[in-house]
């Protein structure tokens, strides 16, 4: 099957290919779905340097199961921890100075958001601290639940974005379950 990752140099040489024929790459991060590499990635770290948590993209504690459409289990990214946060600007960075180096300004990073399983963190209790923190202690239904960590979750990566100078994109049925307004 070959490698199914691109180099840092692979990935400049597509940027400068793309620049000199008019055409923006706009990479694509997708969380919190879809994440089962990054989420191994990141466990295996800490199994072999236990003290570097600051990437751990899962709550520990846990014990949700669930099937994604792709039928890989568990694969969402946890919302919920602050290290989620830490990786994703440790990688959205590491990508701006990509094309920095490509001399193609990044402006646009897509995160995906789509296809996370209505019983993904239903029961982590980093996400029902968060929830709490937020004012939402009388959410029953479990789907509801999920749309509210989304937001919290887009207005996160909304001001991580802004913070280091790009606008984001997400897949639209990523956003479906939270309406425009509510992400403000």
């Amino acid at each position: 099957m070959g490698k199914q990752f691109l180099t840092k140099s692979e990935y400049i040489e597509i940027v400068r290919f793309a620049e000199s024929k008019g055409v923006m790459v706009i990479p694509e991060i997708d969380l919190p779905g879809h994440s089962t590499a990054a989420l191994n990635a990141m466990k295996m770290r800490y199994v072999h340097s236990p003290t570097l948590t600051d990437f751990r993209l899962h709550d520990p504690l846990d014990e949700s199961q669930f099937i994604s459409t792709q039928y890989f289990s568990n694969g969402v990214v946890n919302p919920c921890v602050e290290s989620t946060y830490s990786f994703t600007k440790t990688v959205v960075q590491a990508i701006q100075s990509y094309h920095k180096e490509a001399e193609q300004p990044l402006t646009v990073i897509h995160l995906g958001g789509d296809e996370v399983p209505g019983t993904a963190w239903s029961r982590s209790p980093a996400c029902d601290t968060m929830l709490t923190q937020l004012g939402k202690t009388n959410i029953d239904d479990q789907k509801e639940k999920v749309r509210e960590i989304k937001v919290a979750m887009f207005r996160r990566l909304g001001a991580l974005a802004e913070s280091v100078g790009l606008s984001l994109a997400f897949w639209e049925d990523g956003l479906m379950t939270a309406s425009p307004m509510s992400l403000l």
